[in-house]
């Protein structure tokens, strides 16, 4: 069977809540600053637990994964609560709900998930 997002992070001993919000990318990070970049896009943990890598680069798209193949082999949690975020809707084929910020966000923690 294929290891969801869930077992990686149970792989790395972290822990991940439900309601934190998640980024994807190719390397860790310590800060997301979408002041010196490119747009974040952040996602429910929950909502992508259960998904294979495949699935999850899928359901994000090559945008959220900072347009690059392979883009998405790290995903770092937010030190933000998910009520400091905008919600942007649903608009994915998944039904992905996506939140954005325009200030930096601490990184909580990085997973390797590729």
């Amino acid at each position: 069977m294929a290891r969801t997002i869930q077992d990686s992070v149970d792989a790395a001993g972290e822990r991940v809540e439900s309601d934190d919000l998640v980024n994807f990318g190719s390397c860790d990070r310590d800060v997301i600053n979408p002041c010196t970049g490119p747009r974040s896009y952040w996602f429910r943990f929950g909502d992508i637990c259960k998904y294979t890598l495949p699935q999850v680069q899928a359901a994000i798209g090559e945008i959220a994964s900072a347009g690059q193949p392979g883009g998405a082999m790290v995903m770092r949690v937010s030190g933000a609560p998910a009520f400091a975020f905008t919600s942007r809707g649903a608009f994915s084929f998944f039904g992905l709900e996506e939140f954005s910020i325009d200030l930096p966000i601490m990184v909580k923690c990085s997973v390797d998930v590729g």
